[in-house]
């Protein structure tokens, strides 16, 4: 099956074999980070499984997807944070307006690299929780072509941080407490949205390769 959705052992990782009855199924990490499971042997029958959406295609819908279109366009998308956030934050809160090209078919948000958790709110409407790589969703249902649409997003590190700034202080002065914490002197891990964030835009026409995420 990997050879029929295009792909060899240079675009992967990883990978899994086991059987289910008679059926091989394959779990198949790309080095981009994304996963999928293969079922099925033959080209017909062969089902993709995303087990992070839970997304079944079958491999006609995914492997032909990006036919007859090209690359996808970068929409303008500036996410900044609402403020000042001290380095030990356990939360952060990014806002933008993107303004959606008329033709636009479909649109996909790519936050690149994350510490650890976010939340992704269009217009006020919650879209997706993202918690692994690629911390990535589809707009598509919500960011109208020729609209404006208010991109938020909240982004959860852990409590590293928190703990080694309260350690920092006087014992009266902290909020928390674990029995095996970091120390004072401990460094402040990566915490926030690094990216770089990519809103992708597919115009009529054009659809996104399912399998890698990406416009073609």
């Amino acid at each position: 099956p990997l050879a029929a959705l295009g792909r060899d052992a240079g675009d992967l990782a990883g990978w899994q074999q086991r059987r289910d009855g008679g059926e091989d199924v394959f779990f198949l990490v790309e080095k981009s980070g994304r996963s999928y499971f293969l079922c099925g042997a033959g080209r017909e029958d062969c089902t993709v499984f995303d087990p992070v959406t839970g997304r079944r295609r079958n491999f006609i819908e995914a492997a032909l997807a990006g036919e007859e279109s090209g690359p996808p366009t970068v929409v303008p998308l500036d996410l900044k944070p609402e403020e000042d956030y001290p380095a030990w934050a356990t939360k952060r809160v990014y806002g933008a307006e993107a303004v959606i090209p008329p033709d636009a078919r479909e649109c996909r948000l790519d936050l690149g690299a994350v510490r650890d958790w976010a939340t992704v709110f269009v217009d006020g409407q919650k879209i997706a929780d993202l918690w692994c790589e690629p911390y990535a969703c589809d707009l598509s249902p919500f960011a109208k072509g020729g609209a404006r649409a208010s991109v938020r997003v909240e982004v959860v590190s852990t409590w590293h941080n928190a703990l080694v700034h309260d350690a920092q202080l006087p014992e009266r002065a902290r909020t928390t407490w674990t029995m095996c914490g970091p120390k004072a002197d401990a460094p402040f891990r990566p915490s926030g949205l690094a990216g770089p964030v990519r809103l992708e835009v597919c115009r009529a026409g054009g659809k996104y390769d399912i399998m890698k995420g990406k416009g073609r």
